[in-house]
């Protein structure tokens, strides 16, 4: 969740297993997640052909880099309580990872950015 504390309004809330990807490029953190479906948009689709809509967010903070790395840090919780609920008591086999080896195996293709940086891509929600 992101939470304006000037204004006293949430600007982002989505549950931990919605978001697919979390980066800080300098200054700004740049988060994807599935959107949930409007009842509405459930009522005309089946199930089965429905398309999950992604929303982009793009923050600017002095933090990015702690931001990420925070988030990161909750998923790997969460896919420890996952293991623990589902019986996996070794966890040995679980190589703790650190934040800048992960971003520095990773690698985004011009395509890609090209797509993002297109202003007929981009839409305001």
């Amino acid at each position: 969740m992101v939470l304006n504390t000037d204004l006293k309004e949430i600007m982002m809330d989505h549950a931990l297993r919605t978001i697919s990807y979390i980066a800080d490029i300098g200054d700004v953190v740049v988060l994807m997640a599935r959107r949930r479906f409007v009842p509405h948009e459930v009522e005309e689709a089946p199930k089965i052909n429905r398309t999950p809509k992604m929303i982009c967010h793009v923050f600017e903070s002095e933090e990015a880099r702690f931001i990420a790395q925070s988030i990161g840090q909750a998923f790997q919780v969460a896919y420890m309580e996952f293991l623990k609920a589902n019986g996996i008591e070794d966890h040995s086999f679980v190589k703790e990872m650190d934040y800048q080896e992960v971003l520095n195996s990773q690698e985004i293709f011009g395509d890609e950015l090209q797509m993002f940086a297109k202003k007929e891509m981009q839409k305001e929600v």
